[in-house]
C-alpha cells in the first residue's frame, strides 16, 4: 500500500488522511501553484451551494480545516448566506469547551498503545531511518511519537507539518464559523459525534496504518506545493478539480475513501433530506471542501433524493 502527499495536506481540505501513488502525485504537484501565497494570490471565489424545497434553505459551504491566518477567503456570496441563516450546521463541536475536553480525552483514550508495543516496533531498521530522515527537519523524530499508535501519530506529524508551511488550526473555517456562530447567536448542530471523527480518522489496523504513515513521510518535501494545488482549486471555486485531486489520492486505498467521504455524504444527505422536509427556515453547512464536489458528493445523494442543488453568487 502506497501513500504521497496527500495523506498529510488532504487532512486539511477533507477531513483525514489518504493515500495515493507517488510517482503520480509528484507529476501532478507541478501543474499548479507552488505556495499558499500564490494559490490564493487572486480574489476569492470559493464555492458555495444551495438547495432545498419552498419553506426550507440550506446553503453549503466547503471548508478547509488548516488554513494561513492571512488568507481572504470569505465572499459577497458567503456573507450574505451566513446572514440569513438562524443555524449552522458542521461536521462535529470542535469549540465548545466540552467538545475540547471529550476530544482530549478520547485521543487519550485511543491515540496511545498501552500494551507496550512502540511505533518504532512496526518497522525495521531501513523503515527508521527513513522516517527519521523525513521528520528531521521538522525537527521531530520518531522516538517523539512512540507512545502513539500509528494514526495519532499520521494526525500529529500532519499538524506539525502543516503548521511548518504556515497553516493554522485556528484559521480553519471550523474555528471562525464556529466562534462567530457562538457571537451571533446561531443554533449549532452536527452531524457526527466526536467518537465517530475518532473513528474514521483510525479506521484500519494499526499495521495498515503505520504502512500509510512510512509511505506518506518521505513526500514531506513536497507538501506545500501539494497543499497549495489543494487549496487553489478551492480558492478558486472549482470543486471538480479538488475532487479529481482528492480521487487520486484515494486512488490505492478505495475503502478508506468509502468510510472517509462517501458514507459519510449519504448520512448528511439523509440528515438534510429530514431538515428540509421537517424544518421551515434557512440552514447554513460548513464541512470539509472534499465532501462537495465529484462523484458521490453531498450534492449527488440530494439530487438522487429528488432536491436541485445549484451554485450560489451574490445578488
Amino acid at each position: 500500500m502506497k501513500a504521497a502527499t496527500p495523506i498529510l495536506s488532504a487532512v486539511a481540505v477533507a477531513l483525514v488522511a489518504c493515500g495515493a501513488p507517488e510517482a503520480k502525485v509528484r507529476e501532478t504537484a507541478q501543474d499548479g501553484p507552488r505556495t499558499l501565497a500564490e494559490a490564493t494570490a487572486g480574489p476569492s471565489n470559493v464555492a458555495l451551494f444551495k438547495t432545498g424545497d419552498d419553506d426550507t434553505t440550506v446553503y453549503m459551504l466547503g471548508t478547509v480545516h488548516i488554513l494561513h491566518p492571512d488568507i481572504s477567503w470569505e465572499t459577497p456570496a458567503i456573507q450574505q448566506a451566513w446572514n440569513e441563516a438562524d443555524t449552522v450546521f458542521f461536521e462535529v463541536d470542535i469549540t465548545s469547551p466540552d467538545a475540547l475536553a471529550e476530544v482530549g480525552a478520547l485521543f487519550l483514550e485511543r491515540g496511545f498503545d498501552a500494551s507496550g508495543k512502540t511505533l518504532a516496533d512496526y518497522y525495521d531498521a531501513s523503515e527508521k531511518k527513513t522516517i527519521n530522515d523525513a521528520l528531521t527537519p521538522l525537527g521531530l523524530n520518531l522516538a517523539a511519537f512512540n507512545n502513539m499508535r500509528p494514526w495519532y501519530a499520521s494526525v500529529n506529524i500532519t499538524q506539525v507539518a502543516l503548521m511548518n508551511i504556515g497553516g493554522q488550526a485556528e484559521a480553519g473555517l471550523e474555528m471562525i464559523l464556529g466562534k462567530r456562530a457562538a457571537d451571533d447567536g446561531k443554533t449549532m448542530r452536527y452531524f457526527e459525534s466526536l467518537l465517530q471523527q475518532v473513528e474514521f480518522i483510525s479506521a484500519g489496523t494499526d499495521e495498515e496504518q503505520a504502512d500509510l504513515l512510512l509511505a506518506g513521510v518521505d513526500e514531506l518535501t513536497d507538501l506545500e506545493a501539494s497543499f497549495a494545488r489543494m487549496i487553489g482549486a478551492w480558492y478558486d471555486g472549482e470543486p471538480e478539480k479538488l475532487a479529481n485531486i482528492i480521487s487520486e489520492a484515494f486512488e490505492e486505498v478505495p475503502a478508506m475513501a468509502e468510510i472517509l467521504l462517501y458514507n459519510r455524504n449519504e448520512d448528511w444527505a439523509q440528515q438534510l433530506d429530514q431538515v428540509i422536509r421537517t424544518e421551515p427556515g434557512t440552514f447554513f453547512v460548513a464541512v470539509g471542501a472534499g465532501h462537495l464536489g465529484g462523484p458521490n458528493s453531498v450534492q449527488d445523494y440530494l439530487s438522487e433524493r429528488g432536491y436541485t442543488v445549484t451554485r450560489v453568487t451574490a445578488d
